[in-house]
């Protein structure tokens, strides 16, 4: 006997019975779906979910960044070239517009500038920001030794690896990338980087702060699509061809 479809359709009270699909799904096969289940979501090697929503920040970075590109002040001038108004704009973007927990990693007492003054200390009001959003500002013990005088990079990629989150820095970190001591944290670094660190500019005409993020949903970055071999094609470019045509189409995230 002919295979009966139970009887229903929409409108109908009681909701389907169970095993009812409407015949267009019967006769179709499924649209092709571009979202990462949520059972797929990517952890890190040791099981620990992503926290996106956290950002370790380099403050010394920033803060130099700031005062080199928009204030134009450089070595030799009589002043630290190092701004806290970098800082602040970048906190505040963070913090206000994205909705960011926010981690500064500084030297303890950096000297820079603020405004007309000179500091060796956050701004109350730039620590503030970072605890009310749930964040804090780590400082970084000066410490003696060629091999040390990074050591706000070194405590700003722990940082990160310890809440499995972003961090925000400029440097590209190739050094750090091969050398650094702790082989967990290494290869965190090495696998993460592309989805973790997060870099940014100052637009010199308006001082404002922005993030350069990219094109790539997070998710396809954590699952190894940017890495040779990893796609269909016979080489890394062709991957890259085809994951560009696929970005089209792909959700945000």
């Amino acid at each position: 006997p002919p295979m009966m479809r139970p009887q229903w359709s929409w409108g109908m009270p009681g909701g389907p019975p169970q095993g009812w699909r409407p015949m267009a799904t019967m006769l179709r096969p499924a649209a092709p779906c571009f979202m990462p289940p949520a059972a797929c979501a990517p952890k890190d090697p040791h099981g620990r979910d992503f926290d996106l929503s956290t950002v370790v920040v380099n403050f010394a970075n920033v803060g130099w960044h700031f005062g080199e590109r928009v204030k134009r002040r450089s070595r030799g001038m009589g002043k630290p070239v190092m701004d806290y108004e970098g800082v602040r704009r970048c906190v505040q973007h963070l913090t206000q517009q994205m909705r960011l927990k926010v981690v500064g990693v500084i030297y303890e007492n950096q000297w820079g500038m603020d405004g007309e003054q000179e500091v060796h200390a956050v701004p109350e009001d730039v620590a503030r920001m970072c605890e009310d959003s749930g964040g804090s500002v780590e400082l970084t013990p000066r410490l003696t030794g060629h091999q040390h005088r990074s050591a706000d990079d070194e405590m700003t990629i722990k940082c990160a690896y310890r809440r499995n989150c972003r961090f925000l820095d400029n440097d590209n970190y190739r050094d750090w990338l091969q050398q650094l001591k702790e082989d967990k944290v290494r290869d965190w670094l090495n696998s993460y980087q592309e989805m973790l660190h997060t870099r940014y500019f100052f637009d010199k005409g308006t001082s404002t702060f922005e993030l350069l993020e990219g094109n790539i949903p997070a998710y396809m970055v954590a699952e190894g699509r940017l890495q040779k071999g990893k796609g269909k094609g016979k080489s890394k470019r062709e991957d890259m061809a085809a994951l560009k045509k696929e970005l089209w189409h792909a959700p945000r995230a």
